[in-house]
């Protein structure tokens, strides 16, 4: 039988929908979060837990009760800051919604882009108090430093999984239904999710989202080319790093090991 392991924020506390409030599980279970990756990875939910976008539907926007003609009113591909948005503030309108997501929910944004890069950016954060401690009166008896990627990459994915399972909860306590997998239109406006399942919805929202690619550029298939996704898992500082593309990821990315290396 499961039990009450761990409450961590009392009865009346306002936290963030992304934040775990308690752990239940087996008598004797270890509870999550003793580790120092998990520790680390809340302090940066709390610094981010903004993004994850929640619309606001005042009682005066609810839409009258419509004759449906498919199982569904709206129907969502995608499940990104745009899609799972647009799947909440329909629901919050009366609707009956369907979302399909492939990968995992939040998107690029949340999963492997600018939350990622950002608790990179805090790590650079922290680097620049470490150094700008002496200007601020604080003496530090050794203020040098290195850098584990792996568990600051380890901090990175447990940053993902907590916003993104806040997400899934967000969709859940909207009554959305979630179908894991690709989905694709027919010619009857019908949405098929990986050839197994029909979803017949009177509207369609297409928030396919981004994925990374390679310019077409000379070297692109030197084996020190890395898209952004794959520099979110490196398990060593480099030495030396050129970035191409000045957007957040790139912006942030650079900045970090900017930092590290400065």
């Amino acid at each position: 039988m499961e039990t009450l392991l761990k409450i961590l924020h009392p009865a009346g506390s306002t936290v963030p929908v992304v934040q775990t409030i308690a752990w239940i599980g087996q008598p004797g279970e270890a509870v999550p979060g003793a580790d120092g990756a998990t520790a680390a990875a809340q302090e940066v939910v709390k610094e981010v837990a903004a993004d994850v976008k929640v619309p606001e539907t005042k009682a005066e926007e609810v839409l009258p009760k419509r004759e449906r003609r498919g199982e569904y009113d709206v129907a969502v591909i995608g499940g990104g800051p745009a899609g799972y948005v647009a799947a909440i503030k329909a629901a919050q309108l009366g609707g009956k919604v369907a979302l399909v997501e492939n990968r995992e929910l939040g998107g690029t944004c949340l999963n492997r882009g600018c939350i990622p890069t950002k608790t990179f950016l805090h790590n650079a954060e922290i680097i620049n108090y470490i150094r700008s401690a002496k200007d601020r009166g604080i003496k530090l008896v050794n203020d040098a430093f290195t850098v584990d990627m792996e568990q600051t990459v380890a901090v990175k994915n447990k940053v993902s999984k907590t916003l993104s399972g806040g997400v899934a909860g967000l969709l859940k306590s909207y009554g959305i239904k979630v179908f894991n997998g690709v989905g694709s239109l027919t010619a009857d406006k019908k949405i098929v999710v990986d050839e197994k399942e029909t979803i017949d919805a009177d509207n369609v929202i297409l928030a396919g989202g981004s994925k990374v690619s390679r310019i077409n550029i000379p070297g692109m298939d030197s084996d020190k080319v890395l898209t952004s996704d794959e520099f979110l898992d490196i398990t060593e500082v480099p030495s030396r790093l050129a970035v191409i593309g000045g957007g957040v990821i790139g912006s942030e990315l650079g900045t970090s090991i900017l930092y590290i290396w400065f």
